[in-house]
């Protein structure tokens, strides 16, 4: 379920996490505050990787991510049985000036991707919450004044 809310872009990167995740082709661990519930299954743990993808799973330790476009691109099997949504995929790389924003609290997750592409091409700014009840909501912008919601 995807719904409207107030708008909490720039929020997101003054009160939340600017993660040190630097590099690309990679993803790192986040545990949630609830259980989230996607497609029948709930999960406590998200994979956030640099080419603007989150993996659900119940595990903190075993990375999704690897290899994962590559992999996915090539085998159409391990892309169905993905646990995963895509923000904003792309071939990108996280760094300090394009970094990755999460936001925690007990009602809602936000990350945030202010994703540069990896050929030099346009800066991508996407962001996903999720709420307890399974709603989420995204957000893309091309500049810190506004995101907009989809539906």
């Amino acid at each position: 379920m995807m719904t409207r809310r107030a708008n909490t872009w720039s929020e997101v990167a003054t009160l939340g996490t600017k993660q040190e995740w630097y590099h690309d082709d990679n993803a790192w661990p986040l545990e949630l505050p609830f259980a989230f519930p996607f497609y029948g299954e709930t999960y406590t743990y998200i994979w956030i990787s640099s080419n603007g993808n989150i993996f659900f799973s119940n595990d903190g330790t075993s990375n999704p991510r690897t290899s994962m476009v590559n992999e996915y691109a090539r085998d159409e099997s391990k892309f169905s049985n993905a646990k995963m949504m895509s923000v904003c995929w792309c071939d990108s790389a996280s760094s300090a000036d394009h970094p990755i924003y999460t936001l925690t609290e007990s009602d809602r997750v936000v990350v945030r991707f202010d994703a540069a592409r990896d050929n030099g091409g346009s800066i991508i700014k996407a962001a996903a919450e999720l709420k307890p009840d399974g709603t989420i909501i995204l957000r893309y912008s091309t500049d810190d004044s506004g995101g907009v919601n989809v539906d």
